[in-house]
């Protein structure tokens, strides 16, 4: 045999090898993926020094919130102990399954799967989209499994361990429709994401996806709030036993449990377990399949998708633009850098997800526990004091939306303002301090004026805002006293930032109820009118020095 034979032949038995090798190098693709999605799934971002989270912060983020998803499945246990119907037990456990899973699996998923510097990550490998679509959703149903788990662990041994004989098959089919559970919140979101790009076009994502993480976070802080007050009005065996109910997830897992547990074929169980399982299948092939493309595109477009001056200029910017320039405001902003504050904070409130992401849950937080004191009001036993109560939740308020304006995952971008020829940082803290008065606070009060005045019918509820109205305007310089104060231009990514924002703030809720208290007493007594007098000349004096203080402070060094 020739040579040129011989190497013919070794070519001819060569294929098998490079498909094997293929196959191979698909999975370490695969297995390299998935690691890497879930080392930014838990570290995210470095600090600004590009060091590295220390173990004791990862293993925080990690384990943290499954200890408080095992707490609070604790308000489960009072639908796991009998006389409550076992369909009514199963259902309700898979609500609060649903909710905190599926805003879980919202916020993270828009993180997750459109970031921005997937690219620079990636290095422009010859990655496949499908590769990377599958290791992000892989992350994303483990992490919200274990969450879902966690969260079901106290009621699935109380159901276990206090309904009799044959109650031990709810654990295997709990934890079965709980996975499934997880699954079919994974694929439902990733399925609206594609959905939105599809319908609305892949250069807006970006903002449906901010919108979304934002509305998930809101009605997940205030439907923690408002959800068990709710709860002692709703007749929940009625509501249990409805025909519509099967149309509600939580019914479609229900019934899965209630099959495998009591072993009885009911409509409803078998319903809810055709349900549970063809819906899901359903929109697992939707999202991780037969729409898997329109991620591609997606991915791709946001990656190069550059707005245009024109494009940006227009909508939100060109009312930007106008608001500071109004008569009114323009005497307000008369500062040049003051005027640069407030139109920054007004842009970030606006465009940025991880600001909105940050300052509207914890607003959604003091907004409903002032509501909830609104309607309290109604009861003459506790009106004084309910209408003292939502002085000192309003006047938190702008401190922590000024503290939180530290921060921001751009702050890079705020290095321009330590090589400005800036003698101080304090007309941007009055440009950030004044927009989240006039673009949060006055809103704010304003809601909670409409609701004292329809609710309670009595004069106190606005007369105690009042004081609420002075104590938030001088509690809106306190972050600036604290520490220098420039804007976004911090990470919160070190545990020292986060432990002193909640020291602050536990402070400056003690500060806001000690001044609802004494609003109380001085209502008792009568000797409101000076207390409020007190409390203006109190305002004044206190903006004179505060000024002084902020402005003897130099630019913030980043060392």
């Amino acid at each position: 045999m020739s040579p040129g034979g011989a190497s013919t032949g070794g070519r001819d038995s060569a294929p098998p090898a490079p498909a094997a090798s293929q196959a191979q190098m698909e999975n370490l693709q695969k297995q390299a993926l998935r690691r890497l999605f879930s080392a930014l799934y838990w570290s995210g971002r470095r600090t600004p020094k590009n060091q590295p989270l220390k173990t004791r912060t990862l293993m925080t983020r990690k384990y943290g919130p499954l200890v408080f998803f095992a707490l609070l499945g604790l308000i489960l246990l009072p639908f796991a102990f009998p006389p409550m119907p076992p369909r009514v037990s199963f259902v309700m456990v898979h609500v609060l399954t649903l909710v905190m899973t599926g805003m879980s699996a919202a916020t993270a998923c828009g993180t997750l799967l459109f970031n921005d510097q997937e690219s620079d990550i990636l290095l422009h490998r010859p990655v496949p989209a499908r590769f990377i679509l599958l290791a992000k959703v892989r992350v994303l149903f483990g992490e919200t499994a274990r969450m879902a788990v966690a969260l079901n662990i106290a009621g699935m041994a109380a159901i276990a361990l206090t309904r009799g004989p044959g109650a031990w098959r709810y654990v295997p089919a709990h934890l079965f429709s709980v996975t499934l559970q997880a699954l079919f919140c994974v694929s439902a979101v990733v399925l609206a994401f594609q959905l939105c790009a599809k319908l609305f076009g892949q250069a807006r994502v970006k903002s449906l996806i901010t919108a979304s993480q934002v509305v998930a976070a809101v009605v997940l802080m205030a439907g923690g709030q408002l959800a068990p007050r709710l709860m002692h009005s709703v007749d929940l065996v009625h509501w249990s036993t409805s025909p519509w109910i099967i149309a509600l997830p939580p019914a479609w897992f229900g019934g899965l449990d209630l099959l495998v547990t009591t072993l009885e074929p009911t409509p409803q169980a078998l319903a809810g377990t055709a349900l549970a399982l063809g819906v899901t299948a359903l929109t697992s092939w939707l999202a991780f399949s037969r729409l898997a493309g329109v991620y591609e595109e997606t991915v791709v477009t946001l990656n190069e998708h550059t707005a245009s001056p024109a494009a940006s200029y227009n909508g939100k910017g060109r009312w930007a633009e106008r608001l500071p320039r109004l008569p009114l405001l323009k005497q307000w902003l008369r500062d040049p850098l003051e005027r640069t504050g407030f139109m920054l904070a007004m842009a970030q409130l606006g465009r940025a997800r991880d600001v909105k992401l940050r300052v509207y849950p914890q607003i959604a937080q003091w907004v409903v526990y002032a509501i909830i004191f609104s309607f309290s009001t109604r009861r003459a036993e506790s009106s004084d004091f309910s209408s003292a109560a939502v002085t000192g939740f309003l006047g938190i308020i702008p401190f922590m939306t000024v503290e939180l304006m530290r921060y921001s995952e751009e702050y890079r971008g705020a290095e321009l303002f330590r090589f400005a020829p800036l003698a101080s940082a304090a007309p941007l803290f009055f440009g950030v301090r004044k927009a989240v008065l006039l673009l949060i606070t006055l809103p704010v009060f304003l809601l909670c004026t409409v609701l004292m005045a329809v609710i309670s019918q009595n004069p106190i509820g606005l007369a105690m805002l009042l004081p609420g109205m002075v104590l938030a305007y001088i509690m809106s310089a306190v972050p600036a006293l604290t520490s220098p104060f420039l804007p976004f231009s911090e990470t919160q990514v070190e545990s020292k930032g986060v432990k002193m924002g909640c020291l602050m703030s536990s402070l400056g809720l003690a500060v806001s109820m000690g001044v609802s208290a004494v609003s109380w007493l001085a209502w008792t007594y009568g000797w409101f009118t000076v207390w409020l007098g007190c409390m203006l000349a109190a305002a004044v004096m206190a903006e004179f020095l505060f000024r002084r203080i902020i402005r003897s402070r130099g630019i913030v060094s980043d060392e």
